[in-house]
């Protein structure tokens, strides 16, 4: 169970050590930082992923804390049998004008999952703010 402090903690890091530090274009690279850092000014941002119906569904909060087991195993699982997932960006003018696609693949959840999980909010704290 991790609350959501932890998973915006985590989503950071992974997106810090394994998306950035993968991707070779650079107007990508920065529009994936400028991301990273409004989530770690307004980690609330978070809601608008768990308030989703099948999200909060496949992933309800008990008190302030969620089991991110089960929704990983199952992404974990169909990636494995479907392949990669794509995630598109469009083109943006002046900045990167054209389309990018970034893949995520069973391994890449495996790796958020374990971002998550190492989280330790008492020692590790990405942000000073906290979650409501």
């Amino acid at each position: 169970m991790v609350t959501k402090q932890q998973m915006v903690n985590g989503l950071i890091r992974f997106i810090e050590d394994e998306v950035i530090a993968k991707v070779d274009d650079r107007p990508v690279r920065i529009m994936l930082a400028v991301a990273v850092n409004a989530l770690r000014s307004n980690p609330s941002m978070i809601d608008a992923v768990l308030n989703n119906d099948i999200i909060s569904t496949a992933m309800p909060s008990n008190d302030g804390m969620y089991d991110i087991v089960p929704i990983t195993q199952i992404l974990k699982e169909t990636l494995i049998k479907y392949g990669e997932f794509p995630i598109t960006i469009p083109p943006i003018k002046f900045i990167s004008p054209t389309e990018k696609v970034l893949k995520f693949s069973a391994d890449d959840v495996a790796k958020l999952e374990k971002y998550i999980g190492e989280n330790d909010l008492t020692t590790q704290a990405v942000n000073t703010g906290t979650v409501a």
